[in-house]
């Protein structure tokens, strides 16, 4: 995917994060975007609020704490190389 198509998709994910609060499909794939953008500490942003809402919508399921452990390392992943810039 080039550049220009992870900004349009960024945008249209911020416009859903938006109108539907906190999706964590949205939230994650706003995420993933801003990564590649290299805008890093809105990644972080959206990768805590993944994970707070994975957590809270699927409490004491495995599929959220699989999606809170995996998020959890993307967005220690994300602090590290924020810290680095």
């Amino acid at each position: 995917m080039q550049e220009g198509s992870y900004a349009e998709a960024a945008s249209k994910f911020q416009r859903v994060k938006q109108s539907s609060g906190s999706r964590a499909d949205a939230l994650y794939s706003l995420a993933a975007c801003q990564y590649k953008l290299k805008d890093y500490k809105s990644a972080v942003v959206n990768c805590t609020d993944v994970i707070s809402s994975a957590v809270k919508d699927h409490p004491g399921r495995s599929i959220g704490r699989s999606l809170s452990v995996t998020l959890q390392i993307f967005h220690n992943s994300l602090l590290l190389v924020t810290d680095n810039t």
